[in-house]
């Protein structure tokens, strides 16, 4: 009982962070997506988007048809204004994601457009996120903003 209390008590030390827990588990299974994803989630959690966009890179070349971690890579991107690595990773997980998810990414696409100062392709890819959900009220608001910038003020308050 000692012994196994001395282990968890140790483990309880070593472990004081998921940082921690999941650094330790990629240690100890280098080849594990799960680990790999997790840890990278708590970089950027942690505020460290180079060590978060390493594992990310590293997840999406050793698992590429998983779409989300795509899909994370670029949100991880475009907080840091890596805009052309944030447009292919959401292109990335566009061809890899199941219909249903496509709308946020076509979403999310269409965004780093916009901030790209894009906005023919944003503007192109917003209207292809409504046809797919039509209740997309943050693209649909977008969308109304890029045509009234472009002087359509008439399609722009049809969105609104």
């Amino acid at each position: 009982l000692v012994v196994f209390g001395t282990l968890t008590f140790t483990r309880n030390i070593r472990w004081q962070s998921a940082t921690a827990v999941w650094a330790e588990a990629l240690a100890s299974f280098p080849n594990s997506y799960l680990a790999r994803r997790e840890l990278a989630a708590e970089w950027g959690r942690a505020g460290d988007p180079v060590k978060e966009l390493e594992l990310l890179e590293s997840v999406t070349k050793n698992w590429p048809d998983d779409w989300t971690s795509w899909n994370n890579l670029g949100i991880a991107c475009a907080a840091q204004n890596l805009r052309d690595k944030e447009q292919h990773a959401y292109q990335q997980a566009l061809a890899r994601a199941p219909a249903r998810h496509r709308a946020m990414l076509y979403h999310n696409l269409s965004f780093s457009y916009q901030n790209d100062n894009r906005p023919d392709s944003a503007i192109e890819s917003y209207r292809t996120t409504i046809a797919l959900n039509p209740e997309s009220i943050g693209s649909k608001h977008n969308l109304a903003i890029l045509l009234w910038q472009r002087g359509d003020i008439s399609e722009g308050f049809t969105l609104v």
